[in-house]
């Protein structure tokens, strides 16, 4: 169990650097953080992967990839609305 919960802070640390380097502008290398996260976050972890999807969109957008950044959002939103459908 604890293998999962050092998992999650792992994927949240990198969540937190993407944001970093894309109020930095450094888009690249916010989505590589990103996706480091993703290899972290544990499969059924589906609130952590919605966020990462949501900042994945963000920095795709902000890097003017604006077809890029739609699909990432709405990969979030459809997690989101699936959690929202379980309570």
């Amino acid at each position: 169990m604890e293998q999962v919960a050092d998992s999650i802070r792992v994927a949240e640390c990198q969540h937190t650097l993407a944001d970093l380097y894309r109020r930095t502008s450094e888009y690249s290398d916010g989505l590589k953080a990103l996706r480091e996260g993703l290899d972290w976050t544990p499969k059924n972890a589906f609130e952590v992967r919605g966020k990462a999807y949501k900042m994945m969109g963000a920095l795709h957008y902000e890097a003017g990839q604006t077809d890029s950044a739609r699909y990432w959002y709405m990969r979030s939103m459809t997690i989101f609305q699936d959690l929202k459908n379980l309570d």
